[in-house]
């Protein structure tokens, strides 16, 4: 709210499927939630109530598309949950292309089913909300991992916020360096931090500036990138 950005799309994983907090949510200003649905919840369409694993068996009229790079068969009902109203049960099956043999193969995962609280949101937007997800999950993990973020050293709410804030930037200036260098576009942002953040260099001072000398193997392997 403080950079002026609205979001329209808020998703969550199976822990938040809890009618009042989503509601709750909703009342922020959100357009829709995207989260898995609960496998012991009865949905009513046609008269019946089941959950939607028995609802899956029924629902036919598969469509395939793709998300992010990946194809993914895809299946809709729209249905009445007790709690939230109208909503979409998308029943998905990622399937996975590789080749052996020169052949091309395609396997396909098991089925799983988001619940959008929208149910005209398109099924391609549906996916790709909680599939973006994962980013989030990636991203704290990195900065729990290689920049600090849970090693707190004071118990001040400023220090703790600036604690948190400068982990975020550290992140930061790590992912635009693989970002901005076409060398780096490979390494993951772990390797990136030790070999470049964290590389060995020597520092001499002369009289109008100060030299920095990064170790011949870096350079030599991946040179400096150009905002350096």
């Amino acid at each position: 709210s403080k950079a002026f950005i609205q979001a329209q799309t808020a998703t969550f994983d199976a822990w938040f499927h809890v009618p009042w907090f989503l509601h709750a949510v909703l009342d922020l200003g959100f357009k829709r939630i995207v989260l898995p649905a609960k496998k012991d919840r009865p949905y009513t369409a046609k008269g019946q109530t089941k959950t939607w694993q028995e609802w899956e068996t029924e629902v036919q009229n598969a469509k395939r598309i793709s998300v992010l790079g990946r194809e993914m068969s895809v299946r809709r009902i729209r249905v009445e949950d007790a709690d939230l109203g109208r909503v979409q049960l998308l029943f998905v099956q990622d399937i996975n292309v590789h080749t052996a043999n020169g052949q091309r193969v395609e396997t396909v995962g098991k089925v799983y089913c988001l619940l959008c609280t929208d149910p005209k949101w398109a099924c391609d937007k549906v996916v790709q909300a909680y599939k973006l997800r994962w980013k989030i999950e990636e991203f704290y993990r990195e900065v729990r991992q290689n920049h600090g973020l849970t090693r707190f050293h004071g118990r001040n709410e400023h220090a703790i916020h600036g604690h948190i804030v400068f982990a975020f930037i550290s992140y930061i200036c790590v992912a635009l360096t693989r970002l901005w260098h076409p060398p780096f576009k490979d390494k993951t942002l772990g390797w990136i931090k030790h070999h470049f953040f964290e590389a060995i260099v020597i520092i001499e001072k002369t009289v109008e500036h100060i030299l920095v000398g990064f170790s011949p193997q870096l350079i030599d392997h991946y040179g400096l990138p150009g905002f350096v």
